[in-house]
């Protein structure tokens, strides 16, 4: 999230969160596969994700498996202006953790967003390394990627921030936000097609903040953050029938954490972070505080049948 948003609300209780109520485990219980996912219809509320260690979470991207998670970690409780770029592995359990830290990642920075290339040839992510935050890329050496090829992602000249890249399945279309409007590329790695094309979705953008774009890979249902409503960044959806239809109407999702009280509603922040391939498991980020070291919790939710 931008700067302002990257820092923004506190720890939520953490309960126990089961993959297989959610149909994770689709590989492993011939019961949980069966269930019909009910694409196009809302997402109830979510639960906290399971993760080892206390982190606050800041940003989380799957591979097109599952198994393999890109995560933005920040120390529980100390300053979100540092949060840094790791690589972990949901295990069968659904717990997520293996962590091991990207060398591309700077300590003293803020690093988040990381989101890979299907072929695992490129990372993109989103950092604080100049006067405000963009997006960056850094090619795999040898499988890692080392913190000497990073460089930044093109953009126009009137961008002044570019923030929260997601990568679609086909390692070529990139979503993401910049000047707090929902953008999207598309083209070969690691330009994206260049400047030329970075298409504003026109349709989904207002004078709000609207950022954290997340899309399906057929790009029939995006997901996304805004503070159109006023108080805190809350999560809306919109959809369409055809990729050559626009998108839109922009729809408020009723997935909120329903333990902070009408009286925290105003500090309330939360984005999207992934969708599963098959469209029916949601990740999205909760904070609840206006502090620097309010923490971020992971939440997950699912539309399969139960």
């Amino acid at each position: 999230m931008h700067a302002m948003v990257r820092r923004l609300i506190a720890l939520v209780p953490a309960l126990a969160a089961c993959d297989t109520v959610f149909g994770l485990r689709q590989d492993t219980d011939a019961r949980v596969t069966d269930l019909a996912c009910e694409v196009g219809t809302p997402f109830p509320a979510g639960v906290p994700a399971m993760i080892t260690g206390a982190y606050s979470v800041e940003a989380a991207r799957f591979t097109q498996d599952e198994q393999i998670v890109y995560l933005s970690l920040c120390e529980r409780g100390g300053s979100g202006s540092t949060c840094d770029l790791y690589r972990g592995q949901r295990f069968d359990t659904g717990m997520i953790g293996g962590y091991s830290a990207i060398a591309s990642s700077d300590s003293s920075k803020y690093d988040a967003y990381p989101t890979v290339t299907s072929d695992g040839a490129y990372l993109v992510f989103s950092s604080k390394r100049d006067s405000d935050t963009h997006n960056y890329i850094v090619p795999a050496t040898q499988g890692q990627f080392t913190a000497a090829g990073v460089r930044p992602l093109p953009v126009a000249a009137d961008l002044a921030s570019s923030n929260e890249p997601y990568l679609l399945g086909d390692g070529k279309t990139l979503y993401f936000s910049g000047n707090y409007d929902l953008l999207r590329a598309q083209g070969d790695a690691p330009e994206f097609g260049g400047v030329a094309n970075r298409t504003a979705l026109a349709s989904l953008n207002t004078s709000s903040w609207d950022v954290a774009p997340v899309a399906t890979n057929d790009e029939l249902e995006l997901f996304f953050s805004s503070d159109r409503d006023g108080g805190g960044l809350d999560l809306f959806t919109a959809s369409r029938s055809s990729i050559a239809d626009e998108l839109g109407p922009a729809t408020k999702m009723s997935i909120s954490i329903p333990d902070l009280g009408p009286s925290r509603a105003e500090q309330q922040l939360e984005w999207p972070v992934w969708i599963s391939r098959d469209r029916c498991t949601l990740y999205y980020i909760a904070k609840a505080g206006l502090t620097d070291t309010a923490i971020a919790t992971l939440y997950v939710t699912s539309r399969r049948s139960r």
